[in-house]
């Protein structure tokens, strides 16, 4: 952590030349082209993430890309190294080479332009939440080499003595030659000490009772993580019309405490079981990249667009030897501190994973007309596990993977689309509530089929709507608390997204998206699983606002509206009923305002963000099946500058 200090020492350099703002002009809203997904800094807005995508998520499928490559990813990129994401789903991974099927999210590594620059931040909230960063951007020798990069320490409160606790740091130098090439590695590092929340799970077919907003967990269990990143991503213009893009990556991830504080069997009156699972240091590793060459050649209003792809990976993962101990009853909700015991480990087990695949795509875009997108992959992939339950195995597939999709103009303003996308996709691990918590699941052959349209009502007002199909395993926990393969999960649904400014001033970013998820297999018509798929809701509906005042220079006000369906909560269906159990639907609602001024000639922001401002409060199911309490309303304000 005493890499911060050096860094704010670097940026300072040369700090005479005016710089372009930055955090100050940072607003999620005003940059998102959809409401399917974006996050700029630390603000998020959109009704997918990079850990929810139509139900799944892209980071655990491996459906990873930094500034366009592949990447196998372990955790996360942190805010410091990345400043946003996007996630390309439906039209706008039409043009995106090589689509997946549960969707791509692609981030955007820190950069700069102009002079040099540096741009602080404080926030300061309820709960005991604050946060200093700083971020930079150095000229080095004009604009062929130039250095950004950020540091992070945030205390976030997740609820009351629910803390995450985080240093993040990230540093992207970009190395421009000449127009034709341009190097960037980068690094990344983050450590994040968080208190881990308990889970609830029931003795039968009912919600736990509502319990107060202190925490109730215990003051050691937590989990205490490392993450880092390190790349090198090249870009070579080999002619006018070849260009090479290469990304060489290496991530890893690091849990040296993890611990699991579960409350099983709950009764209606909050009594139940109360287990402590605790594991020994576990660890992913990969190393990863790409190489993709891409042709370009115009015929008149054709566009031809050629890649030819190879991409590989090989991954490790250390994990199990965990123990668990009892200790006794306990009411959920209530605070009663246990002494750390001694917890006795055994022996891990380690999965090695080795992938390559070749692919070749072509796009071809007839202007005023539409545009066809198609590819085929071919892929190797190995998996030798090493367990110390079941011995050594191994198993090899080389699939082949196929993306096919099209796009016509109808009108200026209309344009339909469709496609098919057949995929490898990771599948995740078996969360810490399974008797085989942190074993690296199996990778699966998924698929998806979508049809849509955008509509641009004005040039600066879209809305984009959607069907769509995906098929994937269907991963729960059995009748012996396996976290494993249960059937098939068929997701179909409908999405529909609005962007854009609707008045002078105000700007917006609306989506919907409604599910069938359901899953399909022998157990589900023997009545041991549901054939709805546990912790996944039928409809999401989230708005953004952001109005600039128009007699009040500097202020803009900010609105969310965060509406999420029941959501269903029981792997297994009610014996008496039939029908699975099910958490109830819930709004929460989040106000907030920016005030822009110039603080010494630079550029400021002042912002005030209140979340939940209702304080709706609820329980979230879990994918094993038990329930996370909903976290209360918090209140924060932030100074950022641009100097």
């Amino acid at each position: 952590m005493r890499a911060a200090p050096f860094m704010i020492a670097a940026l300072t350099l040369g700090l005479a030349e005016s710089a372009n703002a930055q955090r100050a002009d940072e607003n999620a809203v005003t940059a998102a082209e959809d409401a399917f997904g974006v996050s700029v800094g630390t603000e998020r807005i959109g009704i997918y993430s990079d850990r929810e995508v139509r139900g799944f998520s892209p980071v655990t499928a491996g459906n990873v890309r930094v500034e366009g490559l592949y990447i196998d990813l372990q955790g996360q990129l942190n805010s410091s190294l990345a400043e946003g994401n996007t996630i390309r789903v439906g039209i706008s991974a039409l043009s995106y080479p090589f689509p997946a099927p549960t969707g791509i999210v692609d981030y955007r590594l820190r950069s700069g332009s102009g002079g040099a620059s540096i741009s602080p931040s404080v926030t300061l909230g309820t709960l005991g939440k604050r946060s200093v960063e700083v971020q930079g951007h150095l000229p080095i020798i004009g604009e062929e080499l130039t250095l950004s990069a950020a540091a992070a320490l945030r205390r976030n409160p997740e609820g009351r003595n629910e803390v995450n606790r985080i240093f993040n740091f990230g540093i992207v130098p970009r190395w421009t030659p000449s127009d034709d090439v341009q190097l960037t590695p980068y690094w990344g590092y983050s450590r994040n000490r968080e208190d881990i929340k308990p889970v609830v799970f029931v003795s039968g077919f009912f919600l736990p009772p509502e319990v107060g907003p202190e925490s109730y967990g215990q003051r050691w269990t937590d989990q205490d993580r490392v993450q880092e990143n390190i790349g090198l991503l090249g870009r070579f213009d080999l002619t006018d019309s070849l260009t090479l893009n290469t990304g060489a990556f290496r991530s890893r991830i690091v849990l040296l405490e993890n611990y699991s504080d579960l409350y099983r069997n709950t009764t209606p009156d909050g009594l139940a079981d109360h287990v402590i699972n605790a594991n020994p240091e576990t660890r992913r590793a990969s190393s990863s990249g790409e190489a993709r060459l891409t042709w370009r050649r115009r015929a008149g209003s054709l566009a031809n667009t050629v890649h030819v792809m190879i991409r590989g990976r090989q991954a490790m993962s250390r994990y199990g030897g965990s123990s668990s101990i009892a200790f006794g009853k306990a009411k959920i909700g209530q605070f009663v501190p246990v002494t750390q015991p001694a917890f006795v480990f055994g022996r891990q087990s380690q999965d090695h994973v080795e992938q390559f695949t070749g692919g070749i795509g072509y796009e071809g875009i007839l202007a005023g007309i539409g545009q066809v997108s198609l590819g085929v992959q071919r892929s190797s992939y190995t998996k030798d596990v090493g367990s110390t339950a079941n011995g050594a195995s191994s198993i090899t597939t080389r699939p082949w993977l196929f993306n096919a999709s099209t796009a016509a103009s109808l009108t200026q303003r209309l344009a339909l689309y469709g496609g098919y996308t057949r995929g490898m996709e990771e599948s995740g691990a078996a969360p810490d509530a399974a008797a085989n918590r942190g074993q690296p699941l199996s990778s699966a052959i998924t698929s998806q089929r979508e049809f849509g349209f955008r509509y641009a009502i004005r040039q600066d007002l879209q809305i984009v709507g959607g069907l769509f199909e995906l098929r994937k395993p269907y991963f729960s926990l059995n009748n012996e608390n396996v976290f494993t393969d249960l059937g098939a999960l068929i997701n179909r649904g409908a999405e529909m997204s609005l962007a854009g400014t609707l008045a002078p001033g105000l700007n917006v970013v609306a989506g919907a998206v409604w599910m069938d998820p359901r899953v399909r297999g022998p157990d589900v018509a023997l009545g041991r699983v549901g054939e709805r798929a546990v912790a996944q809701t039928r409809q999401l509906v989230r708005a953004s606002f952001n109005y600039r005042l128009p007699f009040l220079a500097g202020v803009s006000l900010d609105a969310g509206i965060d509406y999420s369906g029941s959501i269903t909560a029981s792997v297994r269906p009610d014996p008496a009923t039939g029908r699975q159990l099910e958490a109830p639907s819930r709004t929460e609602i989040d106000l907030g305002a920016r005030y822009r001024f110039e603080l010494r000639d630079a550029p400021a922001v002042l912002r005030l963000q209140v979340e939940n401002v209702f304080n709706t409060r609820g329980w979230n199911p879990t994918s094993s099946g038990g329930f996370e309490r909903e976290g209360p309303r918090a209140v924060s304000i932030e100074l950022a500058a641009d100097f």
